[in-house]
């Protein structure tokens, strides 16, 4: 009498089904396909991280000024404004 085949989920799986399995988690596994895609969502993840910090640094810069030149033309007459070029 033969041992009952394996049960998986809700289904049996034949021996040979598995072996083809497994074949094809050994055949993925020495891939490098994976290596290469790891690679770059790491590079990706690193090119956003230094834009977001670029864009930290050069929006604090912006916004004072923006606040200064608001200042300046609040505070300015626009006599005074169109006085300034001669």
């Amino acid at each position: 009498m033969q041992p009952p085949l394996p049960l998986y989920g809700r289904r049996f799986v034949a021996p040979f089904e598995r072996k083809v399995m497994f074949d094809k988690i050994e055949n993925f596994a020495a891939s490098e396909d994976g290596a290469v895609t790891v690679d770059w969502v790491v590079l990706t993840a690193a090119v956003v991280g230094l834009a977001i910090a670029a864009f930290a640094a050069i929006h604090q810069g912006s916004v004072s000024v923006g606040n200064n030149v608001g200042t300046y033309l609040t505070d300015t007459t626009p006599e005074e404004i169109m006085d300034l070029g001669s």
